[in-house]
């Protein structure tokens, strides 16, 4: 059983280029995002070589889209409010309910 350490609205951010200076990128605001996020497991972190730079999180939501170097900035709760992940690694599953999506976030030490 893990612990569920934010479940909630996240913001959903990603890499846009500048209007002003086309050689300048800057993470943009897409939208709210609901999102669980737990503690990646040990099964997870020993298989990512992300495990010895970064605290890994997994996430799930039913947005699809999501992609590897986008952003989710938490928020709504004291502890965890304002973390910022970056998304790490995405699969969708389409099933008979809808689209769910796992997601590998991590966090640098």
């Amino acid at each position: 059983m893990s612990l569920i350490i934010f479940e909630g609205n996240a913001t959903l951010k990603k890499l846009d280029p500048d209007s002003i200076d086309t050689d300048k990128e800057g993470y943009v605001a897409l939208g709210n995002l609901k999102v669980n996020i737990q503690p990646a497991s040990s099964e997870q972190i020993a298989l990512s070589s992300l495990g010895e730079n970064e605290k890994l999180y997994q996430g799930f939501t039913t947005m699809s889209g999501i992609k590897n170097g986008m952003q989710i900035v938490t928020s709504g709760t004291i502890t965890i409010s304002g973390m910022t992940l970056v998304v790490r690694g995405a699969k969708e599953y389409d099933g008979p309910l809808g689209v769910s999506v796992e997601l590998l976030l991590g966090r640098p030490k």
